[in-house]
């Protein structure tokens, strides 16, 4: 802000404006491209920083002490498979989570969809178990209706929680349908 000050004031005094207006003008301008360029070699060095950091993670992940946990979601009524959704692990640090198959099964992961969770005591949530209605909205999208009680959609209210040792391997869980008010 102060140089376009600075060339404003070279404009108003106006001895040899126009040459000493284009003399600022292009120091001006040589100024920015030189800021640009040291900044562009620091964005280059934390480009680099970003990927080494990720690399020594995806190590120790890789090294890591996880569990590759599995299991199988079902209603309780009638034990038919939950067929869509994603079931989450949480703790208040952490989560992993998976992605629910038509046959009702899972597979636990965080960074990829099979790398597990370490240790420890999760509370478990489900979400986007829904299916869609034959009814629309004002805006003529399908409505969608919940496939569980609503209390399996938050750690917090669900009433799963799981200890996950290394000697887990599955946890098999077992849901309520939803039941719309009347």
């Amino acid at each position: 802000m102060q140089k376009i000050v600075a060339l404003f004031s070279i404009v108003l005094s106006g001895r040899n404006t126009l040459s000493n207006f284009i003399l600022a003008l292009n120091s001006y301008i040589k100024f920015q491209i030189i800021k640009l360029r040291k900044e562009n070699i620091k964005m280059k060095m934390n480009n680099k920083l970003f990927f080494v950091l990720a690399a020594v993670m995806l190590l120790f992940v890789g090294c890591s002490n996880n569990v590759e946990l599995s299991g199988k979601i079902t209603f309780s009524d009638d034990n038919n498979p939950l067929n869509r959704g994603e079931v989450y692990f949480e703790t208040d640090n952490y989560f992993a989570r998976g992605a629910i198959k038509p046959d009702g099964s899972y597979v636990v992961g965080s960074l990829s969809s099979k790398d597990g969770l370490p240790p420890g005591q999760y509370r478990v949530y489900i979400s986007a178990a829904e299916k869609e209605t034959k009814q629309k909205d004002e805006y003529g999208n399908n409505i969608s209706e919940p496939l569980i009680d609503p209390k399996f959609t938050s750690g917090k209210t669900s009433g799963l929680i799981v200890d996950v040792s290394k000697t887990t391997k599955k946890f098999d869980f077992k849901v309520d349908r939803y039941v719309p008010q009347k």
